[in-house]
């Protein structure tokens, strides 16, 4: 199995707990029941599958209860992927403001289909395999298909939830004036 895609923050804030949520709530669509996939179709005319996010004038989604909250960015440009991070933080007290520690992870189901590209691969270099001794070009070409097969799917998801992830992150700072302690991937 894969590793899963996951970043952590922490920020500190000037507001107590209860005004930070408060604030976050006012930015936050409330969200029945879990993040769920939609399929849809890119600008590029590729079939892809994105967060279902309501429509709505918040530029967020999700659940903020008492001290924790579930959220993820609305986005409104069309620039969703499966790939986007889901913010999950805490909010404690911390001398007179409050400090908040997110975890982003990309949805559990956004390498659903990463096992066929692993089949595929596998597939394509064991032919390969058998057409490198009556063919040298053919199979090494089969063989540099098979490598790609297998490593472009992780570097594409790893890259595109890194993007994602800077995206939600500078948008979460600004929504509720946030100072950065720490960020580690």
């Amino acid at each position: 199995m894969a590793p899963r895609l996951t970043a952590s923050a922490r920020y500190s804030s000037g507001l107590s707990p209860v005004m930070l949520l408060a604030a976050l709530r006012t930015a936050v669509e409330p969200l029945d029941g879990g993040f769920q996939f939609v399929s849809k179709l890119s600008g590029g005319g590729v079939v892809v599958r994105v967060l279902r996010a309501p429509t709505t004038d918040r530029n967020w989604f999700g659940r903020v209860e008492e001290s924790t909250f579930r959220v993820a960015m609305v986005m409104t440009d069309g620039s969703g992927s499966p790939f986007q991070p889901i913010l999950r933080g805490a909010v404690t007290a911390q001398g007179e403001g409050s400090l908040v520690a997110l975890e982003l992870a990309a949805h559990p189901d956004a390498r659903a289909f990463s096992g066929l590209f692993v089949i595929g691969g596998v597939l394509l270099g064991a032919a390969s395999l058998l057409v490198l001794g009556q063919s040298v070009v053919t199979g090494g070409t089969g063989l540099g298909l098979a490598a790609l097969f297998l490593m472009f799917p992780r570097f594409r998801a790893r890259l595109g939830f890194q993007h994602a992830c800077a995206s939600s992150l500078a948008a979460f700072e600004r929504q509720l004036d946030l100072r950065s302690d720490l960020l580690s991937k």
